[in-house]
Protein backbone atom coordinates (compact mmCIF):
# COMPACT_ATOMS: atom_id res chain seq x y z
CA UNK A 1 0.00 0.00 0.00
CA UNK A 2 1.33 3.45 -0.95
CA UNK A 3 2.22 5.71 1.97
CA UNK A 4 0.12 8.94 1.80
CA UNK A 5 1.86 12.31 2.11
CA UNK A 6 0.15 15.68 1.77
CA UNK A 7 2.21 18.48 0.26
CA UNK A 8 1.09 22.13 0.09
CA UNK A 9 2.75 24.46 -2.40
CA UNK A 10 2.24 28.14 -3.18
CA UNK A 11 0.57 28.93 -6.50
CA UNK A 12 3.62 29.86 -8.55
CA UNK A 13 3.01 30.22 -12.27
CA UNK A 14 3.34 26.80 -13.90
CA UNK A 15 3.93 25.01 -10.59
CA UNK A 16 1.84 21.90 -11.35
CA UNK A 17 3.41 21.37 -14.76
CA UNK A 18 7.01 21.53 -13.57
CA UNK A 19 6.70 19.75 -10.22
CA UNK A 20 4.62 16.82 -11.42
CA UNK A 21 7.53 14.83 -12.99
CA UNK A 22 9.56 15.06 -9.75
CA UNK A 23 6.59 14.04 -7.62
CA UNK A 24 5.76 11.11 -9.91
CA UNK A 25 9.35 9.90 -9.76
CA UNK A 26 9.24 10.08 -5.96
CA UNK A 27 5.95 8.18 -5.86
CA UNK A 28 7.29 5.38 -8.08
CA UNK A 29 10.65 4.99 -6.37
CA UNK A 30 9.48 5.42 -2.77
CA UNK A 31 6.11 3.68 -2.98
CA UNK A 32 4.30 6.76 -1.71
CA UNK A 33 1.32 8.79 -2.85
CA UNK A 34 1.52 12.59 -2.76
CA UNK A 35 -1.68 14.59 -2.36
CA UNK A 36 -0.76 18.03 -3.69
CA UNK A 37 -2.56 21.16 -2.52
CA UNK A 38 -1.86 24.47 -4.27
CA UNK A 39 -2.40 27.44 -1.95
CA UNK A 40 -3.41 30.84 -3.32
CA UNK A 41 -1.16 33.75 -2.39
CA UNK A 42 -3.95 35.83 -0.90
CA UNK A 43 -4.84 33.12 1.62
CA UNK A 44 -1.67 31.06 2.03
CA UNK A 45 -0.62 32.60 5.35
CA UNK A 46 -4.03 32.02 6.91
CA UNK A 47 -4.04 28.44 5.59
CA UNK A 48 -0.58 27.74 7.04
CA UNK A 49 -1.53 29.20 10.42
CA UNK A 50 -4.57 26.94 10.51
CA UNK A 51 -2.38 23.91 9.85
CA UNK A 52 -0.13 24.94 12.72
CA UNK A 53 -2.96 25.69 15.15
CA UNK A 54 -5.08 22.63 14.52
CA UNK A 55 -2.30 20.15 13.79
CA UNK A 56 -3.90 18.71 10.71
CA UNK A 57 -3.58 19.16 6.98
CA UNK A 58 -0.35 19.09 5.00
CA UNK A 59 2.62 17.05 6.19
CA UNK A 60 5.11 19.12 4.17
CA UNK A 61 4.54 22.75 3.22
CA UNK A 62 6.22 25.51 1.28
CA UNK A 63 6.57 28.71 3.35
CA UNK A 64 8.16 32.12 2.88
CA UNK A 65 11.57 32.63 4.47
CA UNK A 66 10.30 35.47 6.66
CA UNK A 67 7.37 33.40 7.97
CA UNK A 68 9.51 30.87 9.82
CA UNK A 69 9.73 32.66 13.17
CA UNK A 70 5.95 32.91 13.53
CA UNK A 71 5.48 29.21 12.83
CA UNK A 72 8.30 28.35 15.24
CA UNK A 73 6.55 30.36 17.97
CA UNK A 74 3.51 28.12 17.47
CA UNK A 75 5.67 25.06 18.16
CA UNK A 76 4.23 23.51 15.01
CA UNK A 77 7.34 22.56 13.04
CA UNK A 78 9.52 19.46 13.30
CA UNK A 79 13.29 20.14 13.41
CA UNK A 80 15.64 18.35 11.02
CA UNK A 81 18.39 16.16 12.52
CA UNK A 82 22.01 16.29 11.36
CA UNK A 83 21.68 12.98 9.53
CA UNK A 84 18.48 14.15 7.79
CA UNK A 85 20.17 17.36 6.65
CA UNK A 86 23.08 15.31 5.36
CA UNK A 87 20.66 13.05 3.51
CA UNK A 88 19.11 16.06 1.79
CA UNK A 89 22.51 17.36 0.70
CA UNK A 90 24.05 19.09 3.70
CA UNK A 91 24.31 22.76 4.56
CA UNK A 92 27.31 23.19 2.25
CA UNK A 93 25.19 22.28 -0.79
CA UNK A 94 23.01 25.38 -0.41
CA UNK A 95 23.44 29.08 -0.99
CA UNK A 96 24.71 30.62 2.26
CA UNK A 97 22.05 33.36 2.36
CA UNK A 98 19.33 30.76 1.80
CA UNK A 99 20.62 28.49 4.54
CA UNK A 100 20.82 31.40 6.99
CA UNK A 101 17.02 31.63 6.92
CA UNK A 102 16.49 28.02 8.09
CA UNK A 103 16.98 28.85 11.79
CA UNK A 104 16.81 31.81 14.15
CA UNK A 105 19.50 33.58 16.17
CA UNK A 106 20.03 31.73 19.44
CA UNK A 107 18.24 28.61 18.18
CA UNK A 108 20.53 25.86 16.93
CA UNK A 109 17.69 23.88 15.37
CA UNK A 110 17.25 23.73 11.60
CA UNK A 111 13.51 23.92 10.93
CA UNK A 112 13.36 24.39 7.15
CA UNK A 113 15.14 23.42 3.94
CA UNK A 114 15.74 26.08 1.24
CA UNK A 115 13.47 25.55 -1.77
CA UNK A 116 13.75 28.55 -4.14
CA UNK A 117 15.45 31.95 -3.88
CA UNK A 118 14.25 35.45 -4.64
CA UNK A 119 16.32 38.62 -5.04
CA UNK A 120 15.72 42.26 -6.01
CA UNK A 121 17.58 43.82 -8.95
CA UNK A 122 17.12 46.67 -11.43
CA UNK A 123 15.92 45.92 -14.96
CA UNK A 124 16.48 48.61 -17.60
CA UNK A 125 16.26 49.25 -21.33
CA UNK A 126 19.84 49.45 -22.59
CA UNK A 127 19.06 51.59 -25.63
CA UNK A 128 17.24 54.18 -23.50
CA UNK A 129 20.30 54.51 -21.26
CA UNK A 130 22.45 54.91 -24.36
CA UNK A 131 20.12 57.57 -25.73
CA UNK A 132 20.38 59.41 -22.41
CA UNK A 133 24.18 59.24 -22.56
CA UNK A 134 24.52 57.05 -19.46
CA UNK A 135 27.16 54.32 -19.04
CA UNK A 136 25.53 51.01 -18.08
CA UNK A 137 28.41 49.96 -15.83
CA UNK A 138 27.89 52.78 -13.34
CA UNK A 139 24.31 53.89 -14.00
CA UNK A 140 22.87 52.41 -10.79
CA UNK A 141 26.02 51.64 -8.80
CA UNK A 142 25.46 54.29 -6.12
CA UNK A 143 22.51 56.31 -4.85
CA UNK A 144 24.06 59.44 -6.38
CA UNK A 145 24.69 57.78 -9.74
CA UNK A 146 21.15 56.46 -9.82
CA UNK A 147 19.66 59.93 -9.28
CA UNK A 148 21.87 61.33 -12.05
CA UNK A 149 20.86 58.47 -14.36
CA UNK A 150 17.15 59.02 -13.77
CA UNK A 151 17.58 62.77 -14.23
CA UNK A 152 19.11 62.15 -17.66
CA UNK A 153 16.49 59.58 -18.56
CA UNK A 154 13.72 62.12 -17.99
CA UNK A 155 14.73 63.70 -21.29
CA UNK A 156 14.02 60.36 -22.98
CA UNK A 157 11.08 59.03 -20.93
CA UNK A 158 9.05 61.53 -18.86
CA UNK A 159 8.59 59.04 -15.97
CA UNK A 160 11.62 56.73 -16.24
CA UNK A 161 11.35 54.81 -12.92
CA UNK A 162 8.72 52.48 -11.47
CA UNK A 163 8.35 49.97 -8.67
CA UNK A 164 5.49 48.37 -6.80
CA UNK A 165 3.85 50.74 -4.31
CA UNK A 166 0.69 48.85 -3.34
CA UNK A 167 0.00 46.89 -0.15
CA UNK A 168 -0.55 43.46 -1.69
CA UNK A 169 3.08 42.48 -1.07
CA UNK A 170 6.03 43.60 1.05
CA UNK A 171 7.85 44.87 -2.04
CA UNK A 172 8.35 48.40 -0.71
CA UNK A 173 10.15 47.06 2.35
CA UNK A 174 12.30 44.74 0.27
CA UNK A 175 13.14 47.51 -2.19
CA UNK A 176 13.90 50.16 0.43
CA UNK A 177 16.20 47.76 2.28
CA UNK A 178 18.92 48.23 -0.34
CA UNK A 179 19.01 51.99 0.27
CA UNK A 180 19.11 51.54 4.04
CA UNK A 181 21.83 48.89 3.86
CA UNK A 182 23.83 50.97 1.37
CA UNK A 183 23.99 53.73 3.99
CA UNK A 184 25.17 51.30 6.66
CA UNK A 185 21.84 51.33 8.49
CA UNK A 186 19.16 48.80 9.35
CA UNK A 187 15.57 48.76 10.54
CA UNK A 188 16.09 46.76 13.73
CA UNK A 189 19.13 46.29 16.02
CA UNK A 190 21.18 43.09 15.54
CA UNK A 191 19.79 41.55 18.74
CA UNK A 192 16.23 42.25 17.60
CA UNK A 193 15.34 44.18 20.76
CA UNK A 194 15.07 47.77 19.54
CA UNK A 195 14.17 49.76 16.45
CA UNK A 196 16.62 51.90 14.49
CA UNK A 197 13.99 53.73 12.44
CA UNK A 198 14.73 57.12 13.95
CA UNK A 199 18.48 56.91 13.43
CA UNK A 200 19.63 59.77 11.14
CA UNK A 201 21.31 57.36 8.73
CA UNK A 202 18.07 55.39 8.27
CA UNK A 203 15.98 58.53 7.84
CA UNK A 204 18.43 59.87 5.25
CA UNK A 205 18.48 56.57 3.33
CA UNK A 206 14.69 56.33 3.23
CA UNK A 207 14.48 59.95 2.11
CA UNK A 208 16.78 59.11 -0.82
CA UNK A 209 14.65 56.09 -1.68
CA UNK A 210 11.31 57.91 -1.58
CA UNK A 211 12.67 61.01 -3.30
CA UNK A 212 12.75 58.94 -6.49
CA UNK A 213 8.98 59.44 -6.64
CA UNK A 214 9.65 62.48 -8.81
CA UNK A 215 10.78 60.10 -11.56
CA UNK A 216 7.74 57.80 -11.25
CA UNK A 217 4.34 57.82 -12.98
CA UNK A 218 1.75 59.58 -10.84
CA UNK A 219 -1.25 57.93 -12.48
CA UNK A 220 -2.53 54.50 -11.36
CA UNK A 221 -1.03 54.87 -7.90
CA UNK A 222 -0.76 52.73 -5.85
CA UNK A 223 0.81 50.50 -8.50
CA UNK A 224 1.07 46.71 -8.30
CA UNK A 225 3.75 44.51 -9.80
CA UNK A 226 1.69 43.60 -12.86
CA UNK A 227 1.23 47.26 -13.75
CA UNK A 228 4.95 47.95 -13.28
CA UNK A 229 5.77 45.07 -15.63
CA UNK A 230 3.25 46.30 -18.20
CA UNK A 231 4.76 49.80 -18.21
CA UNK A 232 8.23 48.34 -18.64
CA UNK A 233 7.20 46.03 -21.49
CA UNK A 234 5.60 49.00 -23.24
CA UNK A 235 8.79 51.04 -22.68
CA UNK A 236 6.81 53.73 -20.87
CA UNK A 237 9.41 53.50 -18.09
CA UNK A 238 13.13 52.94 -18.56
CA UNK A 239 13.99 51.07 -15.35
CA UNK A 240 12.17 49.05 -12.69
CA UNK A 241 13.06 47.22 -9.49
CA UNK A 242 11.87 43.64 -9.16
CA UNK A 243 12.64 39.95 -8.87
CA UNK A 244 13.73 37.09 -11.16
CA UNK A 245 10.16 36.46 -12.32
CA UNK A 246 10.54 39.59 -14.46
CA UNK A 247 13.32 37.90 -16.40
CA UNK A 248 11.18 34.77 -16.78
CA UNK A 249 8.39 36.98 -18.14
CA UNK A 250 10.73 38.63 -20.63
CA UNK A 251 12.19 35.28 -21.70
CA UNK A 252 8.67 34.06 -22.44
CA UNK A 253 8.36 36.94 -24.93
CA UNK A 254 11.59 35.98 -26.71
CA UNK A 255 12.96 35.14 -29.19
CA UNK A 256 10.37 36.45 -31.64
CA UNK A 257 10.36 39.92 -30.08
CA UNK A 258 14.12 40.25 -29.71
CA UNK A 259 13.59 41.70 -26.25
CA UNK A 260 16.32 40.08 -24.15
CA UNK A 261 19.41 41.64 -25.81
CA UNK A 262 17.87 45.07 -25.25
CA UNK A 263 17.33 44.54 -21.52
CA UNK A 264 20.06 44.99 -18.93
CA UNK A 265 20.13 43.98 -15.27
CA UNK A 266 22.03 45.84 -12.55
CA UNK A 267 22.50 45.48 -8.82
CA UNK A 268 20.73 48.14 -6.73
CA UNK A 269 22.86 50.76 -4.94
CA UNK A 270 23.11 48.63 -1.79
CA UNK A 271 22.99 44.90 -1.06
CA UNK A 272 20.00 43.24 -2.72
CA UNK A 273 17.22 41.87 -0.56
CA UNK A 274 17.41 38.06 -0.67
CA UNK A 275 14.33 36.03 0.20
CA UNK A 276 12.57 33.00 -1.14
CA UNK A 277 10.64 29.94 -0.07
CA UNK A 278 11.40 26.96 2.16
CA UNK A 279 10.06 23.47 2.82
CA UNK A 280 9.02 22.47 6.33
CA UNK A 281 7.68 19.34 8.03
CA UNK A 282 4.81 19.79 10.47
CA UNK A 283 4.89 18.18 13.90
CA UNK A 284 1.75 16.19 13.16
CA UNK A 285 3.30 14.44 10.11
CA UNK A 286 3.06 10.66 10.56
CA UNK A 287 5.50 9.40 7.92
CA UNK A 288 8.51 11.55 8.71
CA UNK A 289 11.14 9.64 6.77
CA UNK A 290 9.00 9.70 3.64
CA UNK A 291 8.50 13.45 4.13
CA UNK A 292 12.26 13.95 4.32
CA UNK A 293 12.72 11.88 1.19
CA UNK A 294 10.11 13.95 -0.64
CA UNK A 295 11.96 17.13 0.29
CA UNK A 296 15.20 15.57 -0.92
CA UNK A 297 13.61 14.91 -4.31
CA UNK A 298 12.19 18.44 -4.50
CA UNK A 299 15.56 20.14 -3.90
CA UNK A 300 17.86 17.99 -6.01
CA UNK A 301 19.92 19.99 -8.54
CA UNK A 302 18.04 18.26 -11.36
CA UNK A 303 14.64 19.28 -9.99
CA UNK A 304 15.73 22.88 -9.40
CA UNK A 305 17.13 23.09 -12.94
CA UNK A 306 13.73 22.06 -14.26
CA UNK A 307 11.37 24.22 -12.26
CA UNK A 308 13.18 27.44 -11.28
CA UNK A 309 13.25 29.05 -14.77
CA UNK A 310 9.54 28.33 -15.18
CA UNK A 311 8.55 29.57 -11.72
CA UNK A 312 10.53 32.78 -12.14
CA UNK A 313 12.59 32.02 -9.05
CA UNK A 314 16.25 31.09 -8.52
CA UNK A 315 17.79 27.84 -7.24
CA UNK A 316 19.06 27.44 -3.70
CA UNK A 317 21.50 24.67 -4.61
CA UNK A 318 25.03 25.86 -5.45
CA UNK A 319 25.45 23.05 -7.95
CA UNK A 320 22.50 24.31 -9.94
CA UNK A 321 23.63 27.94 -9.78
CA UNK A 322 26.99 26.82 -11.21
CA UNK A 323 25.35 25.26 -14.28
CA UNK A 324 25.94 26.89 -17.65
CA UNK A 325 22.34 28.10 -17.83
CA UNK A 326 23.02 30.44 -14.89
CA UNK A 327 26.79 30.91 -15.10
CA UNK A 328 26.98 31.81 -18.81
CA UNK A 329 23.78 33.77 -19.36
CA UNK A 330 24.55 37.51 -18.91
CA UNK A 331 21.22 38.18 -17.21
CA UNK A 332 21.31 35.26 -14.82
CA UNK A 333 24.94 36.02 -13.97
CA UNK A 334 23.82 39.32 -12.46
CA UNK A 335 20.98 37.64 -10.57
CA UNK A 336 23.38 35.07 -9.11
CA UNK A 337 25.80 37.87 -8.17
CA UNK A 338 22.93 39.64 -6.42
CA UNK A 339 22.19 36.45 -4.46
CA UNK A 340 25.82 36.11 -3.42
CA UNK A 341 26.27 39.75 -2.41
CA UNK A 342 22.78 40.32 -1.03
CA UNK A 343 21.34 40.09 2.46
CA UNK A 344 18.39 38.43 4.12
CA UNK A 345 16.05 40.69 6.07
CA UNK A 346 16.76 39.24 9.50
CA UNK A 347 16.74 36.01 11.46
CA UNK A 348 15.54 37.00 14.94
CA UNK A 349 12.25 36.02 16.65
CA UNK A 350 9.28 38.35 16.07
CA UNK A 351 10.56 39.47 12.66
CA UNK A 352 7.36 38.29 10.98
CA UNK A 353 5.32 40.63 13.17
CA UNK A 354 7.78 43.49 12.69
CA UNK A 355 7.86 42.93 8.93
CA UNK A 356 4.09 43.24 8.65
CA UNK A 357 3.98 46.51 10.62
CA UNK A 358 7.03 47.96 8.87
CA UNK A 359 5.74 47.02 5.43
CA UNK A 360 2.36 48.61 6.07
CA UNK A 361 4.04 51.81 7.28
CA UNK A 362 6.34 52.09 4.26
CA UNK A 363 3.44 51.56 1.85
CA UNK A 364 1.44 54.28 3.61
CA UNK A 365 4.34 56.67 3.06
CA UNK A 366 3.93 56.13 -0.70
CA UNK A 367 0.21 56.84 -0.37
CA UNK A 368 0.86 60.13 1.41
CA UNK A 369 3.53 61.19 -1.07
CA UNK A 370 1.17 60.81 -4.02
CA UNK A 371 -1.88 62.16 -2.15
CA UNK A 372 -0.15 65.28 -0.84
CA UNK A 373 2.68 66.01 -3.31
CA UNK A 374 3.28 69.47 -1.80
CA UNK A 375 4.03 68.10 1.68
CA UNK A 376 7.65 67.92 2.81
CA UNK A 377 9.12 64.43 2.46
CA UNK A 378 10.86 64.92 5.81
CA UNK A 379 7.52 65.66 7.44
CA UNK A 380 5.84 62.59 5.94
CA UNK A 381 8.72 60.32 6.97
CA UNK A 382 8.88 61.66 10.52
CA UNK A 383 5.13 61.35 11.00
CA UNK A 384 5.04 57.69 10.03
CA UNK A 385 8.43 56.47 11.25
CA UNK A 386 8.18 58.07 14.70
CA UNK A 387 4.76 56.52 15.36
CA UNK A 388 5.89 53.10 14.13
CA UNK A 389 9.14 53.24 16.12
CA UNK A 390 7.22 53.85 19.35
CA UNK A 391 4.89 50.91 18.66
CA UNK A 392 7.74 48.59 17.74
CA UNK A 393 9.70 49.43 20.87
CA UNK A 394 6.77 48.09 22.88
CA UNK A 395 6.54 44.99 20.67
CA UNK A 396 10.26 44.25 20.88
CA UNK A 397 10.53 44.99 24.60
CA UNK A 398 13.53 47.23 24.15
Amino acid sequence: MAIPIELSIANHTGILQVLRPTIERFEQECRSKVDLTVMEWDSIWKDLVNIGIYGRGADVSEIGTTWLDSLISMNSLRPFTRSEISRIGGEEAFLASAWKTTSLVGDARVLAIPFVSDVRVIFYWRDLLQKAGVAEETAFSTVENMEETLNRLKAVVPAPWALSTDKSTHDTLYSASSWVWAAGGDFISPDGRSTLLMEPVVHSALKSFYSLHRFMPTADQPMNGDKVMELFRQRQVAAILGGPWILANLRAMAPSTGVLPRVGIALPPGPSFVGGMQLVIWHHARYVQECIELIRYLVTPEAQSAYCPVLGMLPTRLETLAERFYAADPHYKVLVEALQKGRVATDFPLWGLVEDKLSACLVQIWADIFKWPDDSLDTILERHLDALARRLEITLGG
